[in-house]
């Protein structure tokens, strides 16, 4: 909801206790996901860092977080088109 009314600020605050309250893998990605679709991959990169400190090293997100920080060809489309 609080996208909607671009409150990423407010968004980020709750996935913040979101990862306290049920820090599982899933909570982690679901945070850096949200970082991404706001633009903000270094913000995206902290959360997995965090994540793998927090989860001790959990392979599933060690594994997950390379990929999901690569740029996919959708955005590069969209940047490319933002260029013109």
């Amino acid at each position: 909801m609080e996208m909607r009314y671009n409150e990423a600020d407010r968004a980020r605050a709750i996935y913040e206790r979101y990862v306290r309250c049920l820090p599982d893998v899933k909570a982690w990605v679901r945070f850096a996901k949200f970082e991404m679709q706001v633009g903000y991959v270094d913000h995206a990169r902290r959360v997995y860092e965090r994540a793998v400190q927090e989860l001790d090293g959990e392979p599933s997100i060690v594994s997950l977080a390379p990929a999901m920080l690569r740029p996919c060809s959708l955005c590069r489309t969209v940047l490319t088109l933002m260029r013109c």
